[in-house]
């Protein structure tokens, strides 16, 4: 089984990969996408695959071990983003801080400051800095 995302997106999409025997072969079929309700859950996903699956598995055994995990599998999902953000967070402050840096050194001016486009953004709730 594989899951991604498009560029850009926050949709994570599933496929089934059919597996090969055949050395050097990635697979010998065409992949299968899960086109169930958006988003999927676990038990979704484990039934999707037991549908595609030739191996041998208990479907009950699993989503009761899915079960028992989701609130573990949540919370780290939960501490993995909050490190996204702030390492997100951080980099803007950087940015921020290197912009200033060169307008102050270069004499360089922001030209969507000198319009009132960071005011409005300001006003709209994006996130904002110091104006001058």
């Amino acid at each position: 089984t594989l899951f991604g995302r498009k560029q850009f997106s926050k949709d994570t999409e599933y496929f089934w990969v059919p597996p090969s025997i055949a050395a050097g072969q990635w697979t010998p079929g065409v992949p299968i996408k899960y086109s169930g309700d958006m988003p999927p859950t676990p038990g979704q996903l484990l039934r999707f695959l037991k549908k595609h699956s030739l191996s041998h598995w208990s479907l009950k055994e699993a989503l009761e071990t899915a079960d028992d995990l989701s609130t573990e599998v949540i919370g780290q999902a939960k501490v993995d983003q909050r490190d996204v953000d702030r390492a997100d967070e951080e980099k803007q402050r950087m940015i921020k801080k290197m912009m200033t840096t060169l307008k102050k050194e270069k004499g360089l001016v922001d030209v969507g400051e000198m319009m009132g486009l960071k005011k409005a953004a300001d006003a709209v709730g994006a996130d904002g800095g110091d104006a001058k």
